[in-house]
């Protein structure tokens, strides 16, 4: 339908004293998971989610690379949606890895045919993302497909820690707020 409003969705600055919770302390934990995670590989999932709008306990499925370099997984036996990465798309999604410190082999993309979030204990990206970054990137530009796949890894981060969910967006804009700029600096190559 064209609506890119998702990707142009950049952060506020949320002042201190709206922030219960110590962002660094969260930032620091979830770094520390981050340290000791392993790559995502097939399998079920070792939790069942705690909401009654999500799927039970899902098992992943390897179905290949994307892109020579990320692999993409599916959810209970799904059968994969046809999809291709290029190499820009590619360094792309690995500088942002760079970025926030997450190994490329930590990543993966994944599909789950019921529309349930992918990332719950793997670093998944969801495979639907890359449609709606092209789009994103034919309508706005590097620098906005850029803060689309930023805003995702920091959602996905935020999803390791101990987010409070009243928290969440405020961490994910404590990240992109360290991030961005980096980004904007290094971002020579990819566009």
């Amino acid at each position: 339908n064209g609506n890119i409003e998702e990707g142009l969705k950049l952060f506020q600055v949320p002042s201190s004293g709206n922030v219960p919770w110590d962002i660094e302390s969260v930032v620091d934990s979830v770094y520390e998971k981050l340290r000791f995670l392993p790559a995502p590989t097939e399998g079920p999932e070792r939790t069942v989610p705690q909401s009654d709008s999500t799927p039970g306990r899902r098992t992943w499925r390897y179905v290949g690379l994307l892109g020579g370099g990320i692999p993409f997984f599916t959810a209970n036996g799904a059968e994969p949606p046809p999809v291709t990465m290029s190499q820009q798309e590619l360094m792309l999604v690995l500088s942002l890895c760079r970025h926030f410190g997450i190994h490329p082999r930590q990543i993966g993309f994944a599909y789950d045919p019921t529309g349930a979030s992918v990332c719950r204990e793997r670093l998944f990206l969801d495979i639907k993302y890359l449609q709606r970054a092209r789009l994103l990137q034919s309508q706005a530009g590097y620098h906005a497909v850029a803060s689309f796949w930023a805003g995702k890894m920091a959602r996905m981060l935020g999803n390791l820690g101990q987010v409070p969910s009243a928290g969440a967006s405020a961490f994910r804009d404590h990240l992109l707020q360290e991030v961005l700029p980096a980004i904007f600096q290094a971002d020579g190559d990819f566009h």
